[in-house]
């Protein structure tokens, strides 16, 4: 109990943005350094083949983290509520950290332990939706239109990832959820996050066209 308070007080996790972003750079950097490895035959990996490998490090390892350290900062702001609590992160973190470990170990030593590892991720990837959800559902302000699309997009990012775990014992799903982790998870998301940021950081507000939006959300 008291590492965890001591953990919980550290200037490091006392924002959630700076070990989610920490994680995420980190992660690039491994990823890329044992793909390169792997696919110059410097070393073995333990089945797992590569451009899976790939997409599952640079979209649940990297991008993934990277937008949830985002949001867990600026969500509560866009919702009118106090920013989130270090307890309702730090576990998320945590099992991205160790699920992340695990990963990277089992690409060389162990494809169960890879799995058991994206399954530590896919839980906490679950826990970082729920209390974006709950946010949501806290939220003091009158317009949510934004937050929602931000969950439809995060939704569809856990449905993908469940697609990415179903595929370690049906491989014709694997296709399928990079498909959806691609195009209505991370575009859908970027997208979101930028037409409500970028007018906030250029300080020229715009008028919103919430049937265009739809449109180009549907296309």
């Amino acid at each position: 109990m008291e590492t965890l308070k001591l953990i919980k007080n550290h200037y490091f996790f006392s924002q959630p943005h700076q070990p989610f972003f920490v994680l995420a750079f980190s992660n690039a950097i491994i990823s890329m350094f044992l793909f390169l490895l792997i696919f110059k035959g410097v070393i073995a990996s333990s089945g797992i083949e590569g451009r899976l490998h790939h997409a599952y490090t640079m979209i649940y390892l990297l991008f993934t983290p990277a937008f949830i350290g985002f949001l867990f900062t600026t969500f509560p702001k866009f919702s009118g509520i106090e920013p989130i609590a270090p307890r309702q992160y730090l576990l998320a973190f945590g099992l991205f950290l160790i699920g992340s470990l695990f990963v990277y170990v089992g690409v060389l030593f162990s494809k169960n332990l890879a799995n058991l590892g994206m399954l530590l991720v896919f839980v906490g990837h679950l826990g970082a939706v729920q209390v974006l959800w709950y946010i949501h559902q806290n939220a003091t302000v009158t317009d949510k239109e934004d937050q929602q699309w931000i969950l439809i997009a995060m939704a569809f990012g856990w449905v993908a990832h469940l697609l990415f775990i179903i595929g370690i014992w049906l491989p014709f799903a694997y296709s399928l959820s990079i498909q959806c982790a691609v195009y209505l998870y991370l575009f859908l998301l970027t997208f979101t996050i930028a037409q409500r940021m970028l007018p906030f950081f250029s300080h020229a507000p715009i008028q919103k066209h919430k049937e265009r939006f739809n449109v180009i959300i549907g296309l």
